[in-house]
């Protein structure tokens, strides 16, 4: 018989399992990133980019890493510098047209973690941090937090001018800025087709983001979850054939 002794190796089982996947150093791929167009799929002031995760050759994917290239071409100085991004999300199917299958960085089990880059000197006045802005960049309230009202992460809503008393609906990495999102209560199975859909403003020459994914390997923890039934019913054969 199975037993109350046997279920609890089990469960000891699956959670060391669970220990394994957490501990496993994560894979992680860069992306290619394809400008679908730069006109009017998500309105006159976004260039729409997408990054094909389905190709990473990941198994799945916990985490997704935006990172501005620092090429300091393109763009406005001051709070405006480095790429502006107008909303991102996954879509589990690529294809833009559906939105049923979409995974909102706002949504249940995701953590957003950003750093501002590094701003271009300026005299502008409208392209230095303000009171409602304080920066250091467009959208942020200091050099690791988002202002999530203006920077509306699942709206594509910018409103592209270089005017930090007009500017709204995006935020700005900075030269060489990054933000980090992570899933911390989901693991998503990879497919070939999902896709990460981002927009950067204005869609200006010369700014660009890197985009890495990572994911813990399951064919480890499958393995050692093999190895834990494997063991489990090892020690009930050799119970049931000493009593025998």
């Amino acid at each position: 018989m199975f037993g109350v002794k046997n279920l609890k190796i089990l469960i000891a089982g699956v959670a060391l399992i669970g220990l394994a996947a957490a501990m496993s150093p994560a894979s992680a791929a860069t992306v290619q990133l394809t400008v679908i167009d730069t006109d009017d799929t998500v309105g006159d002031d976004t260039k729409l980019f997408r990054a094909d995760i389905g190709l990473s050759a990941l198994s799945s994917v916990n985490r997704i890493t935006l990172t501005d290239d620092g090429t300091i071409v393109g763009g406005a100085n001051g709070v405006f510098s480095g790429f502006d991004l107008d909303a991102f999300f996954i879509d589990l199917d690529g294809n833009f047209a559906t939105n049923g299958d979409r995974i909102s960085p706002l949504g249940a089990g995701s953590t957003v973690a950003f750093q501002a880059g590094s701003i271009r000197p300026t005299d502008n006045a409208a392209e230095e941090p303000s009171i409602p802005h304080p920066g250091p960049v467009f959208g942020s309230l200091n050099a690791t937090t988002l202002d999530l009202a203006t920077a509306t992460l699942d709206s594509f809503d910018a409103n592209s001018i270089a005017n930090v008393f007009q500017a709204d609906g995006f935020f700005t990495f900075g030269d060489g800025g990054e933000l980090v999102w992570t899933f911390s209560d989901l693991l998503l199975a990879a497919n070939p087709n999902m896709t990460l859909f981002f927009g950067e403003v204005a869609g200006q020459a010369g700014e660009n983001l890197i985009v890495s994914v990572s994911g813990v390997p399951l064919p480890g923890a499958v393995w050692l979850f093999l190895s834990a039934i494997a063991l489990l019913f090892g020690m009930s054969r050799r119970r049931m054939a000493a009593g025998a």
